[in-house]
């Protein structure tokens, strides 16, 4: 590129966009260590082959969507549209559905059952018959409980918590790729 290099380009785009995602195409090795500073997602030394390119692709569509994705929660009154991202955890209270976020906390409709399902795609697990927590948010698993990063401490049930410990490995190597 004439005038900015690729780094400084992520460097000002970081600046407005914390998510943005980077993917650097390079001869130059010595650029790596700065690529790394600005949170690139991927460097790919030239010349890259289609299927690495594809694969790399690939990866980063699907962070982006983990990121980014929003749902429509049915409520009482109507309907809001929560980031998925944003939701920390889910609880069935007296047939109330209560989507917590960290700014906010949603009456909404629904059944655990079903929010399981549609949310397991982006790493969110049962941890006890009337929570649901995403996994980004997990802090400290305890014996009975779970600690999350806003502080709120989770019931955790037996008969789930060999599925939370499986579930978080899974997520903590996914996000390490």
């Amino acid at each position: 590129m004439k005038d900015i290099d690729g780094v400084e380009t992520a460097q000002k785009i970081r600046k407005t966009d914390q998510k943005a995602i980077f993917i650097f195409i390079t001869s130059y090795v010595r650029f790596i260590s700065e690529a790394c500073r600005v949170g690139t997602f991927q460097f790919l030394l030239k010349p890259v082959a289609k299927e690495d390119f594809g694969i790399d692709f690939e990866r980063a569509v699907r962070s982006y969507k983990l990121n980014h994705e929003k749902r429509l929660f049915r409520q009482k009154d109507g309907s809001c549209i929560i980031n998925i991202s944003e939701i920390i955890y889910i609880e069935i209270y007296k047939k109330h559905l209560f989507v917590n976020t960290e700014k906010e906390k949603y009456d909404c409709i629904g059944t655990m059952a079903e929010e399981e399902k549609k949310l397991k795609m982006y790493h969110f697990t049962a941890c006890h018959k009337s929570y649901l927590i995403n996994l980004k948010f997990v802090k400290i698993i305890g014996i009975d409980n779970i600690e999350l990063t806003n502080g709120k401490k989770i019931p955790l049930s037996k008969n789930c918590k060999s599925g939370v410990k499986s579930a978080l490995n899974d997520y903590i190597l996914e996000c390490s790729v």
